[in-house]
């Protein structure tokens, strides 16, 4: 039986110990950057201001945002005024399909509920998700990615102030691809995708 909105994902812990405290999900300041990861982040987030149309968001998000957070394929959840629901789009240079890969995830009914309540129960923290583990293992999305080698699913995104999730952002990559900031990147850039994003559908 597929995992509903109520189940929460196992085994899955924020992707690296340097990226928050254990305690307060404090993460490190930009102290911890060297001078080239400040130059490609300070050149991401004035990026992030000029997108205003969904050809913009996708040259930024599969264009300079790959310097920071690697990923084949880019997939946005945004709440669709029900609980369970949401509305989907999704972003790739290296995939002939994304759509179809989109399409995927919107048939795993549960699936963006079910990493919607995990994101909140881990404190708003980032979560990575392996295609062959729940929520993923089984579902047409699973497949879709094993299809094309991005294995790992790193998801962060925005909540509003009753803490109730706004926005999701799965970066799905191959594991190999990832960095060792990665997580970092994806808490600092998510917000600023989230903006972005709702500016190129006005």
């Amino acid at each position: 039986m597929e995992p509903g909105p109520q189940d929460t994902l196992e085994r899955h812990e924020p992707l690296s110990a340097a990226a928050q405290d254990d305690e307060t999900g404090a993460i490190p300041n930009t102290s911890a950057l060297n001078e080239r990861e400040l130059e490609l982040l300070a050149l991401n987030l004035d990026a992030a201001l000029r997108v205003h149309t969904r050809a913009q968001f996708f040259s930024w998000t599969q264009g300079s945002l790959q310097s920071l957070i690697r990923h084949e394929l880019l997939v946005c959840a945004l709440r669709n005024g029900e609980h369970s629901s949401f509305r989907v789009d999704s972003f790739s240079t290296s995939l002939r399909d994304a759509g179809g890969i989109s399409e995927a995830f919107q048939r795993d009914a549960a699936l963006a509920a079910t990493l919607a309540n995990s994101w909140e129960e881990q404190r708003f923290a980032p979560i990575i998700c392996e295609t062959g583990r729940p929520p993923l293992a089984g579902g047409s999305f699973a497949r879709e990615l094993e299809r094309v080698g991005a294995t790992r699913l790193v998801v962060h995104g925005t909540h509003d102030v009753h803490g109730h999730v706004t926005s999701l952002f799965a970066f799905a990559s191959r594991p190999a691809r990832l960095m060792a900031r990665h997580d970092y990147f994806v808490r600092l850039v998510v917000p600023f995708l989230h903006t972005a994003w709702l500016r190129s559908q006005v």
